[in-house]
């Protein structure tokens, strides 16, 4: 039998691992997550860092980054997305022939409602597709399919979350 300030000592060592447990999972997903190890050298995109999203394709052919403007979309304003792509090298500009750029909210199963979004070539591996709006808040997806060239057709779907 354990007597009571025994007791309390295990409790009180018990909490103190487990903060300490914690402060070192907090101080490597913080070293994991940082930016240091990003790949990609942003210092020439046309998208400010901040507010872009970006993956490579599904099928791997493209780097594709994009950047709504405003960079946060207000419920029911229409707004720009400007999307680079990029070989699989992600330094090359892809001349993109066709390009497809959407919202969908997953939740509910619908796109953007009442829009018809036009995307234009702005420069090899730039465009622009304006006429988006996000009809309500909550979780959405950028659903971008481009085409260019001889690397053929891929996809990339990234979240965003609208708020109120």
């Amino acid at each position: 039998m354990i007597s009571r300030n025994a007791e309390k000592v295990l409790i009180l060592r018990g909490r103190v691992l487990i903060l300490a447990c914690a402060a070192l999972v907090v101080a490597w997903a913080g070293t994991a997550c940082s930016d240091s190890h990003d790949p990609v050298d942003t210092t020439d995109s046309k998208i400010a860092p901040e507010t872009t999203l970006e993956g490579i394709s599904t099928g791997g052919r493209y780097f594709i980054r994009i950047a709504p403007a405003p960079a946060m979309p207000e419920v029911g304003a229409l707004f720009t997305l400007t999307t680079e792509v990029f070989a699989a090298d992600m330094a090359t500009p892809a001349t993109v022939t066709t390009a497809q750029i959407d919202g969908w909210m997953p939740k509910h199963k619908h796109g953007m409602e009442g829009v018809s979004p036009k995307t234009v070539a702005k420069k090899t591996g730039l465009l622009e597709t304006q006429g988006l709006l996000f009809n309500m808040p909550g979780q959405w997806q950028f659903r971008i399919k481009v085409t260019a060239g001889a690397h053929g057709t891929d996809e990339l779907t990234l979240p965003f979350y609208v708020s109120h």
